[in-house]
């Protein structure tokens, strides 16, 4: 396999050595999609890491996880200044999960709580100051039963949802999950709407989860009342990788 070096010059422009060749590219919109692994430019070209044994950004090798790679790149080869800086590039977030198949809990043990989504979070996808962003939907009876919904990440309740007033019946959650500079401690957020009042959250804090090993994800449902049904209708995680 063969060598890739990637080089900046002072303008901002990228110019890619590889199989005897090079060629030069203007750093602006460029963009690294973290899921193919693929750097991508503005004309429509693009190289893809694992075809080349040995890849050099700067001079510094270019190795490890997505969010590695991004770092290496990031610091070596674009401008990654805001506003009014004169050249850039992006990095593309993309989808671990998606389930948007009707998630049905009915009937049963009362009081069991029964998973609804499950997935994985791939180890090492996000970096140091990745997010990750966890969309769902759900309705459920319109009465003052308890119904309750959890997002787990491992062990760890990210997210807690109890609806026990009437008049509502939908609601959707966009949450978030940053690390903090670090691989292992994050911090929550969240912007959610339902249709009506009658829901709790779970304490909005700080975690200490492992984000380079594989961790699983699950969207769980609980009724005490066996004769109600509560769905998760669609449900999203997305990785925003970042060193």
């Amino acid at each position: 396999m063969a060598t890739l070096d990637l080089t900046r010059s002072s303008n901002g422009s990228i110019t890619v050595g590889r199989n005897g060749g090079s060629k030069t590219y203007s750093g602006y919109a460029s963009v690294y999609n973290a899921q193919t692994d693929t750097l991508m430019f503005a004309n429509g070209d693009s190289i893809r890491f694992g075809e080349y044994s040995t890849i050099n950004a700067g001079g510094s090798p270019v190795t490890g996880t997505p969010a590695q790679k991004w770092g290496s790149l990031s610091t070596s080869i674009f401008f990654l200044a805001e506003g009014g800086g004169k050249y850039g590039a992006a990095v593309l977030p993309y989808m671990v999960i998606s389930d948007n198949v009707a998630h049905s809990l009915t009937g049963g043990v009362a009081n069991t709580e029964t998973d609804l989504v499950t997935g994985i979070i791939p180890g090492g996808a996000l970096g140091p100051n990745g997010v990750l962003h966890i969309i769902f939907f759900v309705n459920y009876p319109s009465n003052t039963n308890t119904k309750t919904f959890k997002v787990k990440i491992g062990t760890n309740l990210i997210f807690n949802l109890v609806f026990s007033a009437a008049g509502s019946s939908a609601y959707r959650a966009h949450i978030t999950l940053a690390n903090r500079n670090a691989t292992n401690s994050q911090v929550t957020g969240w912007d959610n709407s339902a249709s009506t009042a009658g829901f709790a959250f779970a304490t909005v804090g700080t975690f200490a989860i492992d984000t380079n090993v594989d961790q699983p994800f699950k969207i769980t449902g609980t009724i005490n009342t066996i004769t109600d049904t509560i769905t998760v209708h669609q449900a999203q995680v997305i990785i925003y990788p970042f060193p």
